[in-house]
């Protein structure tokens, strides 16, 4: 199964894509900018990088908790 991986709950968050038990690439965010700024360009370039299409995600796995992105 191929997941993505969203951690926003620190300053600057970071983005992950696993394949099974796996992981397969993983970016930290841009912490110059706002997650708001930073996301979707973070996991287009994680897809891009792991060869993955949008329609690969199968799961997206995302952290609780306090965290500086709460709008998503």
């Amino acid at each position: 199964m191929r997941i993505l991986a969203i951690e926003t709950t620190d300053l600057a968050g970071s983005v992950a894509v696993l394949e099974n038990d796996r992981a397969v690439v993983g970016i930290d965010l841009d912490a110059q900018l706002r997650s708001a700024q930073s996301l979707a360009p973070g996991i287009e370039e994680l897809l891009k990088t792991a060869g993955w299409q949008p329609g690969d995600v199968r799961l997206v796995a995302v952290t609780t908790g306090p965290g500086s992105f709460t709008g998503l």
